[in-house]
């Protein structure tokens, strides 16, 4: 993976964030944040993901170029990798208050995380982590942008943009997730979660019983009881449902 840090007028980053103000609530909106994060952040990769403490969901994710973060976080959240999540124990020591927090690759908590870092040429990950207040019940959104190997952006200038332009960013997330339909995933456990990911993501029972450690009865199980909650029967059904 190359840089990709890329040059632009004077004004670019403002023009850049501008444009993602546009696309609130659109499928367009994190590609477009991500335009502004390759500018101020050297990032190659984003994500918005949404914490409620035990359940995570990957709300949006967009790359460069090709499918990198969205593979990422699909394979994040089918090993349910957020329950390690540094981010996490930030925001529970903090539940009111918006951080920003930066993780290497050497950093992450299990070498399985740090060899998907490796083989996707990721080097560090900074997030904002945003409270979503919600009738009193933690919950956050993080937005994580990784910045791929070889970065010719500078990581202190990342940093400083990060945190200049966070209050901000927050508030434009947290307008987005608003307008945003909700989830119809948001009733599941966090099981049942993980197999409906498995299911999306292309996994057969047998994969998704041995990246979650289950038998397979218990994933049939685990499915049976999603679908129930969702009101589907068949599985072409639940494709439908993560399309709209």
């Amino acid at each position: 993976m190359t840089s990709s840090v890329i040059t632009l007028s004077p004004g670019a980053e403002e023009q850049a964030f501008a444009a993602a103000v546009d696309h609130l609530g659109e499928e367009g909106f994190l590609p477009a944040l991500l335009r502004w994060a390759q500018v101020a952040l050297g990032a190659s990769d984003g994500a918005l993901i949404r914490h409620g403490g035990r359940d995570a969901e990957l709300a949006a994710a967009a790359s460069v170029q090709g499918r990198t973060a969205q593979e990422v976080g699909e394979w994040y959240m089918r090993g349910a990798w957020y329950l390690q999540e540094p981010n996490l124990a930030l925001a529970r020591a903090a539940p009111a208050t918006l951080q920003m927090s930066l993780l290497t690759q050497d950093e992450l908590p299990d070498p399985r995380w740090r060899e998907q870092y490796a083989r996707t040429r990721l080097a560090e990950r900074l997030s904002l982590l945003v409270p979503l207040p919600d009738a009193g019940v933690p919950g956050w959104v993080f937005f994580n942008a990784y910045r791929p190997q070889g970065c010719t952006l500078p990581l202190e200038a990342a940093c400083a943009a990060l945190r200049r332009r966070g209050t901000t960013l927050a508030a434009v997330v947290r307008r987005h997730l608003a307008l945003r339909p909700a989830s119809p995933f948001e009733g599941l456990s966090v099981r049942e979660r993980q197999v409906v990911d498995a299911i999306l993501a292309g996994a057969s029972a047998k994969e998704s019983a041995r990246a979650l450690g289950l038998s397979p009865t218990s994933i049939a199980t685990y499915r049976q009881r999603a679908f129930d909650k969702l009101g589907i029967q068949r599985q072409v059904q639940l494709f439908q449902l993560a399309r709209r």
